[in-house]
Parts: C-alpha cells; sequence; structure tokens
C-alpha cells in the first residue's frame, strides 16, 4: 500500500513504473505479439515501413533461439523417450517465451523495489524476492512455454486448449510455491493465502483450457487459439490489476498491470499506424 492516502492517479503510477521496465515490455512484448500475429495470419504482413520491426525481431530471436534451442532439444528427446511422446519444439516457442516474460519482469519490478507506507517509507530489498525467486519464476516460465510450444500452432481444440493450460499452469503454480518459500523464509510459516494462491491456479488453469478449447471453434481463429487465448488472460490481467491498483492506490497492482499493457499499447498503436498508412497510401 502507498502512502498516497487517496486515488493514485495514473501519473504517478506511470512515474512509478520505472523506464526500463516500460522499455522492456515496448521493445519485447509489443514485436512478440506481433510475431505471433504473423504466424496465425501468415497472409498478414505489415506495410514495408513497419515490417522491418518484426523482421528485425525475428532475426535477433533467432539468433537466440540457435543458442538455446541445442541445450532444450535434447531435453525433449529425454521426455520423448521416458513417456513415449513425439513432442518437437514449434519456431513459436520463442515469442511466446518473450510475452510470458513481461509478466515475470513484473513480478522483478514489485520485487526490486517494495511500495512504502507512513511507517516504512522504503522497505529493504528482500533477498530471496529479488535474486531468487524471479529467476525461478523465469525458469519455470521457460519450462511451461517450452512444453506448450511442443503443441503445434495449428493443432485441434483439445491441443488449443491444453496449451494455454499449460502456460497458465506452469506460471500461476509457481507463483503460489515460490510466494510460500517466502513465506517461510520471512515468516517461518505458510499463510492461508498459499492454499488460496493454489486454488487460483486451478481455476485460472481449467478457465485457460476453456478459453484455448472454445476459441478454436470461432473462424478463421482455429489455428492459435491457444496462444490468442493466452494473450487475451494477459491482456485481461493486465487491465484488471491496473484498473484494481488505480482504485485501492496500490502500486503492486499498477506496476503489474502497465507493464503488462504496454506491449499491447504499442501492438495496438503500431497495427493502427499500420492501417493509416494503407488508407493514405490507396
Amino acid at each position: 500500500m502507498t502512502d498516497y492516502g487517496h486515488r493514485l492517479t495514473l501519473k504517478q503510477a506511470i512515474d512509478d513504473a520505472g523506464w526500463i521496465y516500460t522499455l522492456f515490455a515496448a521493445a519485447v512484448s509489443a514485436p512478440s505479439l506481433l510475431s505471433l500475429l504473423q504466424m496465425i495470419f501468415v497472409e498478414h504482413r505489415l506495410v514495408d515501413a513497419l515490417q522491418w520491426i518484426v523482421d528485425g525481431y525475428n532475426d535477433i530471436v533467432g539468433v537466440l533461439g540457435s543458442v538455446f534451442e541445442p541445450l532444450l532439444e535434447p531435453l525433449i528427446a529425454w521426455v520423448n523417450a521416458v513417456f513415449d511422446w513425439r513432442l518437437d519444439l514449434q519456431p513459436h516457442w520463442k515469442p511466446l517465451f518473450l510475452l510470458a516474460m513481461v509478466r515475470v519482469s513484473a513480478s522483478a519490478r514489485i520485487n526490486l523495489r517494495p511500495p512504502g507506507n507512513t511507517f516504512n517509507p522504503r522497505p529493504p530489498i528482500n533477498i530471496y524476492d529479488t535474486f531468487v525467486s524471479v529467476p525461478l519464476l523465469a525458469i519455470a516460465t521457460l519450462a511451461g512455454v517450452v512444453a506448450a510450444a511442443s503443441v503445434p500452432i495449428d493443432g485441434n481444440w483439445q491441443a488449443q486448449g491444453a496449451m494455454t493450460a499449460i502456460l497458465v499452469a506452469t506460471m500461476r503454480a509457481a507463483m503460489a510455491v515460490l510466494g510460500a518459500i517466502s513465506e517461510l523464509i520471512n515468516m517461518r510459516r505458510i499463510s492461508p493465502r498459499f492454499f488460496a494462491s493454489i486454488a487460483d491456479a486451478v481455476a485460472f488453469t481449467l478457465i485457460a483450457y476453456l478459453l484455448g478449447a472454445g476459441f478454436s471453434f470461432i473462424p478463421g481463429v482455429a489455428s492459435g487459439a491457444g496462444i490468442i487465448a493466452f494473450a487475451v488472460m494477459l491482456l485481461a490481467e493486465g487491465a484488471l490489476s491496473l484498473s484494481v491498483g488505480l482504485g485501492n492506490f496500490s502500486l503492486y497492482g499498477t506496476r503489474l498491470g502497465l507493464i503488462v499493457l504496454g506491449g499491447f499499447l504499442v501492438a495496438a498503436l503500431i497495427l493502427v499506424a499500420d492501417v493509416a498508412i494503407r488508407v493514405l497510401s490507396a
């Protein structure tokens, strides 16, 4: 809780968000969204004046992927051998991972400088929360994305539901477990909030599956419905967090909301600019 004593304004929230995290949302989340959009709707390309953003992003991400994929493929091969599965890492894992990492970066921003209050204007940085739990959350997110991206982008409705559910389940479960460990370290006990977090993880996983499966029946989005459902859930979480944070003058919610929504806003502006250029050039 902040020390404003009144409704938190949007300007105060933006000033607090931090330019590094805002830049990350714009420079990573937005092109990730656009890249995934073009993987789903292959025929849709931006005008040349804007397409370079996505092409340049794909080139950079491709180089990074060439470094990490040789490390991930033996793990997938091991899982296939143990469980007699036929999983194969799909190309959409890279932008999907970077999009999911925006949520992780929001957690990093919240933990790096906890909001103060009247009694404790500047709480000390918690070593575990900042330097241990966030990297572990990133690793769990990577594991969830690799598992989800083993599902073909044009899979059937069960596969689309499973893709979204895996993404949401791993992130939510990891946050619940890491939060419980933080409570054990700081308070020597686990509060009832942990069990509520587990219940939330189960509920959100079910919602994710239903959305991913349900979107696959919408004409035109059957391919990539799982990714679209995940993006919709991320967008909804950001919007709700920002709304509640501003209403309750809480910097926790506003930080999460602004960082998550920043990428969606920039991606939307690029798409609007694309339409405008096409109309003016016609």
